[in-house]
């Protein structure tokens, strides 16, 4: 449990290395969920187990998490880094955009349809926790890894609000080398943009407005639900951790409302000054068309705002009345 002598001031204005630097014994606590290991190469051609190079060693923590979740859904729980994922060059760009962990649900293997693992992929580097050398250690976080098995286990991740439930494994293959065949006339593994609604340009700026606003919502939602489950995983494992004490678990989701109000933003000014593309120039369209779209954002953002604070106030509402202790006091 957090120690009174931290300072609100931090708080606020530390970064999370300087306040586990400051604070170790309260900060640095139950924050790593393991360690990346090499895995030897017997180990590596054995069929049963992912071919990747680095093997996963939990924290006593995690090894409770993983266990939680064997039993809660009978499947294997696979942690590997996110390189495994996507390639070491690309695994290194998205870490340094802050890319923390991941979850594939589409995949063959590893994904949301896998009929006996679920794979999860980490940053290996998320938590830097100071040893007794001074040196720093780097280690996956215990909080993503959570997180990130929430969403393994979420049978609601494939269905999609604009595409609807999307195919996966050998069937999302299929479908996909279909659609390569046809050079993409088809769309029978629905990858093709979630915005590509019919006759969308002649919809009025409203309907386009939430329209192209349901996959946003629904990644907010998906987000906001794994945040809260993992911050349930750590209560109900008596887990106390810096991410369930001290950061507002909306904050992340909120991204991605935040992302459309902003999208939608630009785009409705420059289609509102005729902007081209092509040329990448504006056509003269009138200030009347400009100042119609000025006057109805405000209100679209508004109502858009509103749908997600329903569902965010209503989701969070249920995790503190149901949990031991407030965390955000």
């Amino acid at each position: 449990m957090m120690t009174k002598h931290v300072l609100k001031e931090d708080l606020k204005n530390l970064s999370r290395e300087q306040l586990i630097e400051k604070y170790p014994e309260d900060f640095a606590a139950f924050q790593s969920a393991g360690s990346f290991k090499d895995r030897s190469f017997l180990d590596r051609i054995n069929p049963f187990t992912p071919f990747s190079k680095k093997k996963f060693v939990p924290s006593e923590n995690a090894k409770a998490l993983l266990n939680k979740y064997k039993e809660r859904t009978g499947k294997n729980l696979v942690v590997l880094p996110i390189s495994a994922g996507m390639g070491k060059e690309q695994a290194k760009r998205s870490i340094e955009g802050g890319l923390q962990g991941m979850f594939k649900p589409y995949s063959l293997f590893g994904g949301s349809e896998d009929p006996i693992n679920r794979y999860v992929y980490l940053n290996p580097e998320e938590v830097k926790t100071k040893g007794k050398d001074g040196l720093y250690d780097k280690s996956p976080g215990l909080f993503t890894l959570a997180h990130e098995a929430y969403h393994s286990s979420d049978p609601t991740l494939l269905d999609e609000p604009v595409r609807g439930k999307m195919p996966t494994g050998i069937r999302a293959k299929a479908a996909g080398f279909i659609d390569f065949l046809t050079q993409d006339a088809t769309d029978l593994d629905k990858r093709g943009k979630a915005s590509r609604i019919k006759n969308f340009r002649n919809l009025p700026l409203n309907e386009q407005y939430m329209q192209s606003g349901q996959e946003p919502l629904f990644r907010y939602q998906k987000e906001l639900d794994a945040q809260i489950g993992a911050a349930k995983d750590f209560d109900d494992l008596g887990i106390e951790g810096f991410n369930t004490k001290n950061v507002f678990l909306p904050d992340y989701p909120r991204e991605y409302v935040r992302s459309h109000m902003d999208n939608f933003k630009d785009f409705a000014y420059r289609d509102a000054q005729g902007y081209d593309e092509f040329t990448d120039t504006y056509g003269d369209t009138g200030f009347q068309t400009v100042r119609n779209v000025q006057k109805q954002i405000p209100i679209l953002e508004e109502q858009y705002k509103n749908k997600a604070m329903d569902y965010e106030r209503e989701k969070m509402s249920d995790f503190l009345k149901n949990r031991r202790r407030n965390p955000f006091k």
